[in-house]
């Protein structure tokens, strides 16, 4: 899933990893909740 964002007057193509990944912050999928055994979490 690509996203277009405006960067100083230009049109990128960016995921929601990529920002999560240039801010070191932690991406989690769509279903990540539904896939997790919450009572081990």
């Amino acid at each position: 899933m690509w996203d277009m964002v405006l960067v100083r007057g230009m049109e990128v193509q960016v995921t929601p990893r990529i920002i999560c990944d240039f801010y070191n912050a932690p991406y989690y999928e769509n279903d990540f909740i539904d896939e997790t055994d919450l009572e081990y979490f």
